[in-house]
């Protein structure tokens, strides 16, 4: 007596998603799936939040994953992306004015030391306040909520003008 087909298994042996290929971070995989997308297959990522949390380690990585009837084919088309990004000359791409990066990485950096700053001020204001609080003392609990009030004003400063030019010369 035949048993009726079961509707949890593919009725094709091929007819599921493979893994085409593990990349080290889900920003590759993503790359590679949208490349895929673009060309006409279906690609999906899996893994790739798993891979950001442990670096892309060797026991999680990034996957690619296309349907398997489309495995052969999608391994030539990655071949050709590949191909194709191997014969850019990143040397002639142009980025812009170097003075333009400079700028933004100094910026970038003086922003960092803005907002470790704030982290680093926050508890001592919150440790010099307490202290106040048990001594009674009302000038301790002013310098405590005066360094907490300062942290607060640079941290609403960096975030209101994060991206906003303040060069009077440009």
């Amino acid at each position: 007596m035949t048993q009726p087909p079961n509707p949890a298994q593919p009725s094709q042996p091929h007819a599921g998603a493979v893994v085409l290929i593990e990349t080290r971070t889900g920003f590759e995989a993503e790359t590679i799936a949208a490349a895929l997308n673009a060309r006409g297959i279906v690609a999906r990522t899996a893994d790739t939040a798993s891979a950001a949390v442990l670096g892309g380690t060797s026991v999680v990585k990034a996957k690619v994953l296309v349907a398997a009837e489309v495995q052969t084919l999608a391994r030539q088309v990655l071949d050709e992306i590949r191909a194709e990004t191997s014969e850019i000359d990143w040397d002639e791409i142009d980025i812009g004015p170097e003075e333009e990066a400079t700028r933004f990485y100094a910026a970038r950096r003086g922003r960092r030391v803005l907002w470790t700053l704030c982290v680093i001020l926050v508890p001592v204001g919150l440790a010099v306040f307490a202290l106040g609080n048990n001594r009674s003392d009302t000038v301790l609990q002013s310098i405590g909520g005066t360094v907490m009030l300062s942290a607060l004003a640079i941290a609403i400063g960096l975030t209101i003008l994060v991206g906003k030019r303040v060069d009077p010369g440009d």
